[in-house]
């Protein structure tokens, strides 16, 4: 298993091969994502007291062995799921909280757990087919990954905001209709309602806005972007202790609703995920133009680095872990 020892510092160590009760499976992992929630840990060196040192939570990997009490799952079945420390050639996970990936997909295409909180966020937003109108800001892989689901629930037009020019070239390979960097958002899409109330602000801002990188600035932005009556949707991970300072005068004049699209009903996180995995079988939804660095275990620490350095061509990478 890879252990965090300190600051940007993963090391290998021999661990027990994890023991299960009659409700759990034992995984070999063989492929496991990498997330920005957990790169805060890595960078400062913090050891979580949940999991302790072994991170991962975006796994695939193959069964080894299931307990007397699992319904549904055998053997060699190849599975994804809310599996955390994967980041280890074994780990182990409660049977309600994996699901088996359809023949065809790819290991590192099947990474489920992100895809899941995608498939909530997206579910969870009304679309008048063909006429909503949206912004997405941010366009990582998460925003590149509601674009295409959003298209896929026929959205009206998609506009992306990004503080990259590269990202916002993959915003419009992945279909979005108009991409901006932030100081080039036109001013029919802000909608900064407050005071005195003008009929003329009905027509300004979008149906509905994702904010999906984690930061102040896109939060705000956010908040402006957003129509009257229109709908918020809050995405990215705001992790960290820092406070998050909202223009509550303006969201009270606008009326418009407020989705936190983070998923925690574990029976819907796998629900979302069969979907997720069904389009994705079919060739409905685009991941593998989506995961584009593969790193050796041995390389683990790199694999985090390249998540903040970015480099060119970077949206989401991975980290093999053993071959099938």
């Amino acid at each position: 298993a890879s252990i965090l020892t300190g600051k940007e510092k993963f090391e290998f160590v021999e661990v027990p091969v994890p023991e299960i009760n009659s409700e759990e499976v034992l995984i070999r992992v063989l492929v496991c994502g990498t997330c920005y929630s957990e790169y805060p840990e890595w960078h400062e060196g913090i050891v979580g007291e949940e999991f302790g040192q072994i991170l991962g939570h975006e796994a695939v990997g193959v069964i080894e062995k299931v307990g007397s009490d699992v319904p549904g799952l055998k053997k060699g079945d190849r599975v994804t799921g809310l599996i955390w420390q994967s980041f280890a050639e074994y780990t182990k996970a409660h049977y309600s909280k994996v699901t088996k990936v359809p023949e065809g997909v790819k290991d590192f295409c099947a990474i489920g757990e992100p895809i899941s909180c995608l498939f909530s966020g997206v579910e969870r937003t009304h679309v008048d087919l063909g006429a909503t109108t949206m912004a997405i800001i941010g366009t990582g892989y998460m925003g590149l990954g509601m674009i295409q689901l959003m298209l896929n629930k026929g959205i009206g037009k998609i506009v992306a905001v990004d503080t990259r020019e590269e990202a916002l070239r993959n915003a419009k390979r992945f279909g979005a209709d108009e991409v901006y960097l932030p100081e080039e958002v036109p001013e029919k899409y802000f909608c900064d309602a407050q005071g005195v109330w003008k009929d003329e602000w009905f027509g300004l801002g979008l149906d509905v806005v994702a904010e999906v990188t984690g930061t102040a600035s896109a939060l705000e932005m956010a908040g402006r972007m957003t129509k009257a009556h229109g709908q918020l949707n809050i995405v990215g991970y705001h992790h960290q202790d820092l406070p998050r300072h909202i223009n509550m005068h303006m969201w009270n004049w606008k009326g418009f609703s407020v989705i936190n699209c983070h998923e925690r009903r574990f029976r819907y996180n796998i629900k979302y995920m069969d979907a997720a995995l069904n389009l994705i079988q079919r060739g409905k939804f685009n991941v593998e133009g989506l995961m584009t660095h593969g790193f050796d275990f041995k390389d683990i620490n790199q694999a985090f680095a390249a998540m903040a350095a970015k480099p060119e061509g970077y949206i989401k990478g991975y980290v093999r872990i053993s071959d099938e």
